[in-house]
């Protein structure tokens, strides 16, 4: 949980939209929900959310952070329909097709999360999130290459990003390559100390690796064993 809700929150930037029907009580219960939302108290952030809605019900950011606190609390079929409402009210919002993605990929639904994805990169082609977002969903369709290649895309553009470094080494890890997700997994552990799934993923590659090792080493015993016989 703490390793989904970093990515949705390093995902989210509070929209500021333009072209809203403002009213002064929905501008309001919007505020207070996003300070409820900074100071990560999503379940009040919803309500404060919810209550600008009902004053104003085409106010596209109440929407978009409504949606990414329905992200944080898992619940991921009413982030789908905010971020769906946003999408109606402004098309060219390229932060919703992303964080929908998301919300897609925690319901399974990959192709679809994959779609939103590609749809967010062509309005916005300089996202890293939504590069490493697709890779993830490319890794659970057990596309590995492709996964890794939407990695280096989102690596080329923010190279500090630690979930494309993690996404990239979990490809490795299924192709077997194990060593260079190792590289990977101790580059986002450098760049973020804090994330336990990090340190998992490089410990199963280096338990992974110590097995191919011991494998070669029986494989030599082996050998060596027959060499000797024949001599």
């Amino acid at each position: 949980m703490k390793n989904r809700s970093r990515l949705i929150i390093a995902i989210i930037t509070i929209i500021t939209c333009s072209g809203l029907l403002n009213a002064n009580d929905a501008e309001f219960y919007y505020n207070k929900g996003l300070r409820e939302f900074q100071s990560k108290k999503y379940k009040s952030a919803v309500k404060w959310f919810s209550r600008a809605i009902k004053k104003d019900k085409r106010h596209i950011g109440a929407y978009s952070n409504r949606g990414g606190s329905y992200l944080i609390l898992k619940k991921y079929s009413y982030a789908v329909k905010d971020f769906t409402k946003a999408i109606s009210l402004n098309p060219k919002e390229s932060t919703n097709y992303l964080l929908r993605g998301v919300a897609y990929n925690e319901l399974k639904k990959y192709d679809k999360a994959i779609v939103d994805f590609d749809r967010s990169i062509e309005i916005n082609p300089k996202q890293s999130m939504a590069f490493s977002n697709r890779g993830l969903a490319r890794n659970n369709l057990k596309d590995y290459k492709s996964g890794i290649a939407d990695f280096n895309q989102a690596l080329i553009i923010d190279k500090k990003n630690v979930f494309a470094y993690n996404g990239r080494g979990l490809s490795y890890y299924h192709l077997e390559q194990y060593e260079k997700a190792i590289s990977d997994f101790t580059k986002a552990i450098e760049l973020n100390r804090g994330i336990q799934g990090f340190y998992k993923n490089r410990g199963r590659a280096y338990q992974m690796l110590a097995r191919v090792d011991f494998k070669k080493a029986e494989e030599l015993l082996k050998k060596n064993k027959k060499k000797s016989k024949k001599k």
